[in-house]
């Protein structure tokens, strides 16, 4: 048996050579459950994502990729394991400069037009990276002020494709230093997506002695649950983009302050508060204009 998965391995690895198409597939649905811990900087994510062959041919190979700083630990399809290779997959299209891309044989081939759903899992970490602007000579200094995502007990905002693939996506590589790359590919990615509908059920756990962190995202929520046992809490949302358009998610967990102002309501950490405001005024002022 062995020499069977080593003829396997060999021949799945040779058909991003020959046959796959890694923008085939567009993503119409995801419905996902993303667990953050900011003490261990991790996210686990598991759930559902429904894909639909936009091509003009059958489609037997599928792609699916996230950040490399996560790993992928099952794909089902009808609750059946597939047997993928996980590989690096260099590309600018998230902060670390490349993707954990997960590769495998559907049990037949999509015809154009037909959808396949697939339950997916898994977890890493998100951390400060900078690598994809200090490839192309950005200072670290000066890429920190764009590349700033992370997960972290005093800090945790996280964008989504663009600047960290924390959900599945499927596209060809992009590099920074070859012209509009990332933004071309990013284009065709949003275009393929406008119709797409993205849930996901939010859930931050750890310790606190002090207040609660809030949760944020930029999605339609529904009202927030708060448990908490001693030094120990859980807290759980639900967001919804439906459609997903040219939105990028974003989730944010803090201990934030709110600035309520008629024009705009600004959510800051309490060591901002100064530039809160002096935004909330830079802000009205320029209303009229």
């Amino acid at each position: 048996m062995k020499w069977l998965w080593l003829v396997f391995l060999f021949c799945v690895l040779q058909v991003p050579a020959w046959s796959l198409d890694r923008e085939a597939f567009t993503f119409t649905k995801y419905e996902l459950d993303v667990r953050v811990d900011p003490a261990q900087q991790r996210i686990g994510v598991r759930g559902r994502v429904t894909l639909r062959n936009d091509s003009a041919s059958p489609q037997k190979y599928v792609c699916l990729q996230i950040s490399s700083s996560l790993g992928w630990g099952s794909i089902q399809i009808a609750d059946q394991s597939v047997e993928f290779i996980a590989q690096s997959f260099t590309s600018d299209v998230d902060h670390t400069g490349a993707l954990s891309e997960a590769i495998f044989t559907l049990p037949q081939a999509i015809a154009p037009h037909g959808s396949v759903e697939l339950n997916v899992g898994y977890e890493g970490t998100i951390t400060p990276d900078t690598t994809r602007l200090e490839r192309i000579g950005v200072p670290k200094d000066v890429a920190r002020h764009s590349d700033w995502d992370a997960i972290g007990k005093s800090f945790t905002a996280v964008r989504g494709v663009g600047y960290v693939t924390w959900y599945p996506v499927a596209m060809e590589s992009a590099n920074l230093s070859e012209g509009n790359s990332v933004f071309e590919t990013l284009d065709r990615w949003k275009a393929r997506e406008t119709e797409a509908a993205l849930k996901i059920k939010l859930v931050d756990s750890g310790e606190t002695s002090t207040e609660l962190p809030k949760l944020f995202s930029n999605g339609k929520s529904g009202a927030p649950t708060y448990e908490q046992m001693g030094r120990s809490y859980l807290i759980q949302n639900e967001y919804s983009f439906k459609p997903l358009g040219l939105t990028v998610p974003l989730f944010v967990i803090g201990g934030y302050d709110a600035l309520e102002r008629p024009s705009l309501n600004i959510s800051f950490l309490p060591r901002h508060k100064s530039g809160a405001e002096n935004y909330a005024l830079a802000a009205e002022l320029a209303l009229p204009v």
